[in-house]
């Protein structure tokens, strides 16, 4: 296959969005594309065409899109010069296959992020246009196929995930008790707010409501569930063991009375919920808890010789899902690595 290879700002127009995530519109005419993978809604699309859009930070990403958008002012977005010399398709399946060397060579110890010349100064294989003709279909068909077994694989993995945390919802149910507010029977406890640059330290992992993202010389918090206050996932409630600082990103929750109500059977109750805290966040690009709502939540609380019986049998189910759930886990990185192997071969010359 004779080819040349080129820069990736020589043969494409390379900007960012102009506005803020904060412009969303759950009900919004166009598509909305941020660093997140999921695609919102906008108002206004100044921007038509067939486009490449790459993620500027955080969960870095690659998405194409035909027609008008509008992108958020981290997010780049490529348009080729001229589709006779480089098919735009076919410079997203390049970028795809890119995406490592650009995780790779990403800056930012907290939140990485990408830079302009990254992407202006990679080197694209240009073969002829018939050529890339054969490769985008071919790719098309393959990752097709690829996304599909890893999309069944996903949903199988969430199943397991769910269904210990659905059999404690229906025991809850069945097995009823007296019925009060969290906020009656709980302290909700705030993280502290800290930042890298005046208390980053290397002893204990810094949390906010999802994974750790610096280090501090100090904690706050032992082996306890934490639940996301700001940038809520649907994975808001999560256990973290040892030590380790919360920041204000998260909070944690504690009984008042562990003799009437247990922190074990408090903690899998709420982690059962999940789904439902998720709701009780407000926000289009960002949802954040609403911590009203959330003190107002009703819990059954039944007498504390049944509460630690649940609590044991919810374990029992519990690591019987985790370990089928490990094992679909370790099926999906089979197929991300599958993915890879696909785009290296189609830009390496082997499709």
């Amino acid at each position: 296959m004779t080819r040349t290879d080129v820069y990736v700002g020589d043969i494409a127009t390379i900007a960012t969005g102009k506005v803020d995530v904060n412009a969303a519109n759950l009900n919004g005419r166009y598509p909305f594309f941020t660093c997140s993978r999921a695609v919102y809604r906008i108002d206004d699309a100044p921007y038509e065409g067939k486009a490449i859009l790459v993620a500027g930070n955080g969960d870095l990403n690659v998405k194409y899109y035909e027609g008008r958008f509008n992108a958020y002012q981290r997010t780049y977005f490529l348009f080729a010069f001229d589709e006779q010399v480089c098919l735009p398709k076919y410079l997203y399946w390049f970028l795809e296959s890119h995406l490592g060397v650009l995780r790779d060579g990403s800056s930012g110890s907290t939140i990485r992020y990408i830079r302009r010349g990254d992407l202006s100064d990679a080197r694209i294989p240009l073969p002829a246009l018939t050529v890339q003709q054969r490769i985008v279909a071919k790719l098309d068909v393959a990752i097709d196929i690829v996304s599909e077994l890893e999309q069944v694989t996903f949903e199988r993995r969430r199943l397991f995930g769910e269904f210990a945390r659905s059999w404690l919802a229906g025991v809850l149910e069945r097995t009823g008790g007296k019925v009060e507010k969290l906020g009656d029977l709980a302290s909700v406890d705030y993280g502290e707010r800290v930042v890298r640059a005046r208390d980053g330290g290397s002893r204990y992992l810094a949390y906010g409501g999802g994974g750790a993202t610096f280090s501090v010389d100090r904690s706050n918090r032992r082996d306890c569930f934490i639940i996301s206050r700001f940038g809520m996932s649907e994975k808001c409630v999560r256990y973290v063991e040892g030590e380790f600082f919360l920041n204000d990103s998260g909070l944690s929750v504690s009984t008042r009375d562990e003799e009437s109500l247990r922190q074990e059977f408090l903690d899998r109750v709420l982690l059962a919920r999940q789904a439902e805290i998720y709701s009780l966040g407000a926000g289009t690009a960002q949802r954040n808890l609403d911590i009203n709502k959330f003190k107002q939540m009703q819990l059954t609380v039944p007498p504390v010789e049944v509460q630690d019986t649940i609590v044991a049998e919810y374990d029992a189910v519990s690591g019987v899902c985790g370990t089928a759930e490990q094992s679909y886990s370790h099926r999906a990185g089979s197929f991300r690595s599958l993915r890879q192997s696909v785009l290296a071969a189609a830009f390496g010359g082997e499709l």
